[in-house]
């Protein structure tokens, strides 16, 4: 996975420098700051039972010898420096395999040139190489080894200061599942060349990238050109004139291209009126499917005694394709209201509707989707915004667009009513809750239809400080006017009730809520119940205490959801230099499908260790010991973990 040989050419040149600095330090041209480092030790040991492997044990030792120096040439507007290095041993130890030995020079040099104001041109150059490993999700254990340099050549232009910037990235990555014993590998480099220009009003950037998977299994090769422009205008109190130009083009692995203009202005007439107008227009290719859409919009806002503030807006938007044609036209109106009421409380209220009108003409083929983005829930359950998705197409990334997941090990696709499409995540995987998933997929596009939608919205609550209580309602529903069936239309509805209480004294900070959400979204519904516990005690002052709980319960057409975690730990620290922080988890999952099989799927995972830190003078000690159980509907695991590292400053 580590690879010592890339970067040489700059290595070269930083150990030059270093040398040429060793030997000259007398000299008044060349200044050195204090010479800084530290020497560690590091120890990492698991050993698991697997029910699908059997016994593993896997040992791994590591030393490293960091050292840095920074300095200045003449004079720091003329030339700075940084330069580190650090050798790094290690030995891995395995019931496996045979046992290797590893031997891995990270460093990191930067060197900056001409950056006072006498001088109109500047350099700059860096480079810098980690690797290391992140314990993820349930267990889960991800190393890598990273490169990146880059240098710079800055021009000090008056009016429009502006750079031309190269870089490197090299990234070699290694994933373990928590569940099973599944590898999945990244070797890639990205490679970039950029200017930037950037004034008090305009900012401009253009680029290329050339991204290489150097995996065979896998062609994700990419070129990629961007191109952005904006421009803005500020005047009298408040109003501005916003320009934006945005060009973008990627070729060879998920092929797409969009260019897009864009003017906006708003305007401030009084202290307590505003409008704003805009237009947008796109053109846009994903695949073979070009598409050209015109939006133009146009809005008011009255802000009255700074308690109610109204808003009227209208827009139109036209879409042109090769597989549909669409138009949609129509006007919205909010209103939003808030108050200091009694026993220092807040009152707040909302309000709005409106029309909208959609014409569409179908020619009947498939659309592309291209990093539809996604935040991953607690319930670990995506819905896919299209419906008819071909299942087949659909690629899930991470939120670079670059690591391609894996189905089955990552992820697997659920069909759900109406014909949409869930990706249910795979605990234990390379996914973790509240991380950006992308989306790339093929849909087919929707009959030719005319129809008016009614969006309303209507929200309300009080909070007292010590208690709160909210609830929102929004949705829409869609009547036919011509072309294909009613039930073609879906109409929507999210209506949510919480309840919020705080106990916040000296030394203790603690909250109890629960909430009730009914979703539905054609024949797609669910009703959904949570609760969420956390208690912050100080015990001493020495000590503190942190829980924090929750349970979701989710009741859906096909498939019910109960999902219960719970975190626990202790801070203590004895003595100044000193601290213990013993620590508990648990999560379990429980699902029940309806159709076809009634099937039932249950994991739980339960952790708990102990945090041990110690300093002395330059000298500091980190340790870890934790005990992991799994029990899933595929595998069974019990793992015990030690870690150690001790480091001395110099």
């Amino acid at each position: 996975m580590r690879r010592a040989g890339r970067g040489a050419n700059f290595l070269v040149l930083t150990v030059l420098l270093g040398g040429t600095a060793s030997c000259t330090g007398s000299e008044d041209w060349v200044h050195r700051k204090p010479l800084e480092g530290a020497v560690s030790f590091g120890f990492d040991g698991s050993w698991e039972d697997e029910e699908t492997v059997g016994y593993r044990r896997e040992l791994e030792f590591e030393e490293r010898v960091r050292v840095r120096q920074d300095g200045d040439i003449l004079d720091p507007q003329i030339a700075k420096y940084s330069l580190e290095v650090e050798p790094v041993f290690t030995q891995d130890a395995s019931n496996f395999e045979t046992d290797t030995q590893n031997h891995v020079l990270n460093y990191r040099g930067s060197l900056n040139t001409f950056s006072g104001p006498p001088f109109p041109v500047g350099a700059d150059a860096a480079a810098a190489r980690t690797t290391g490993d992140i314990d993820g999700n349930l267990g889960s254990r991800t190393e890598f080894d990273n490169l990146t340099w880059d240098a710079a050549v800055n021009w000090k232009n008056r009016y429009l200061p502006s750079s031309v910037r190269y870089s490197e990235l090299y990234q070699d990555q290694t994933f373990r599942s928590g569940s099973t014993d599944t590898i999945s590998l990244r070797d890639d480099v990205l490679r970039r060349v950029a200017f930037q220009g950037r004034s008090s009003k305009t900012f401009v950037q253009v680029s290329r990238e050339w991204f290489d998977d150097r995996i065979e299994t896998r062609d994700a090769d990419q070129t990629t050109d961007r191109a952005d422009l904006t421009h803005n205008y500020v005047w009298g109190k408040g109003s501005r004139l916003d320009t934006t130009v945005r060009y973008y083009d990627r070729e060879e692995s998920f092929e797409s291209s969009s260019f897009r203009a864009g003017e906006s202005a708003h305007i401030r007439h009084t202290d307590n009126f505003s409008s704003t107008t805009a237009y947008n227009f796109t053109k846009s290719t994903a695949a073979d499917t070009k598409t050209i859409t015109h939006n133009v919009f146009s809005g008011l806002d009255h802000q009255l005694y700074q308690n109610l503030s109204t808003s009227l807006n209208s827009s139109a938007n036209f879409s042109d394709s090769d597989v549909v044609n669409e138009k949609q036209y129509g006007s919205e109106l909010r209103f939003n209201y808030r108050k200091g009421i009694f026993w220092d409380g807040q009152l707040r209220a909302s309000l709005g509707g409106g029309y909208r009108v959609t014409d569409r003409d179908s020619k009947a083929g498939f659309l592309d989707v291209v990093d539809e983005s996604h935040a991953v829930p607690p319930s670990l359950r995506v819905l896919l915004d299209r419906r008819f998705i071909d299942q087949g197409s659909i690629v899930i990334t991470d939120s670079s667009g670059v690591v391609v997941f894996d189905e089955g090990n990552d992820y697997t696709i659920n069909s759900r009513a109406d014909d949409f499409t869930e990706i249910r995540i795979v605990s234990g995987g390379q996914i973790n809750v509240g991380d950006t998933i992308l989306a790339s997929y093929r849909y087919e596009s929707l009959p030719s239809q005319k129809f008016d939608t009614v969006p309303y919205q209507i929200g309300a609550g009080v909070d007292f400080g010590w208690i709160a209580l909210t609830h929102a309602t929004s949705g829409q529903e869609s009547s036919l006017i011509s072309g294909s069936t009613q039930s073609r239309l879906l109409d929507s509805r999210d209506s949510a009730t919480e309840l919020e209480l705080r106990w916040i004294r000296p030394g203790t900070r603690a909250t109890l809520s629960t909430e009730k959400r009914y979703s539905r979204l054609g024949n797609l519904k669910s009703d959904a119940l949570s609760f969420a516990q956390s208690l912050g005690q100080t015990l001493s002052p020495r000590a503190s205490l942190y829980l924090a709980a929750n349970q979701l319960f989710v009741n859906s057409e096909d498939i019910d959801t109960e999902l219960y975690q719970a975190n626990v730990s202790i801070n203590w620290r004895p003595f100044s230099r000193f601290s213990v922080s013993p620590f508990a988890s648990a999560f379990i999952r429980k699902e029940q499908r309806d159709s076809p099989s009634n099937d039932e799927r249950e994991e739980y995972f339960l952790s708990a260790g102990v945090d041990l830190a110690w300093s002395w003078r330059k000298v500091e000690l980190t340790a870890r010991y934790n005990h992991d159980r799994r029990r899933g509907d595929v595998n069974h695991r019990d793992e015990d973990r030690v870690m150690l590292h001790v480091s001395r400053r110099f």
